[in-house]
């Protein structure tokens, strides 16, 4: 079997301290996003490039969102979003 060769860019940035409101309640949270460009690493051959947004709380210790963004030049093929639906602190 052959293996796939490619490369993958990515790029991270912090956006700041935001609001954030899931089923599991409001929370302060940490806005950050991640975004992966892929070369070479399909059949297509055309780039394709993720976006990850997730929102970081720090006392519940995880991601209370996170969202999930595909695009192929420039069309969105898919999303996947995640929320927290109920959490206790220790």
């Amino acid at each position: 079997m052959r293996g796939i060769t490619g490369r993958i860019h990515s790029k991270a940035k912090v956006i700041g301290w935001v609001k954030v409101t899931v089923p599991a309640g409001k929370f302060d949270a940490l806005k950050v996003q991640v975004e992966r460009t892929y070369t070479g690493l399909d059949k297509v051959g055309a780039p394709s490039t993720t976006t990850d947004t997730f929102w970081y709380v720090p006392n519940v210790k995880k991601n209370v969102k996170f969202i999930l963004e595909q695009f192929r030049e420039g069309r969105l093929l898919h999303t996947n979003r995640l929320e927290l639906v109920d959490h206790k602190l220790n």
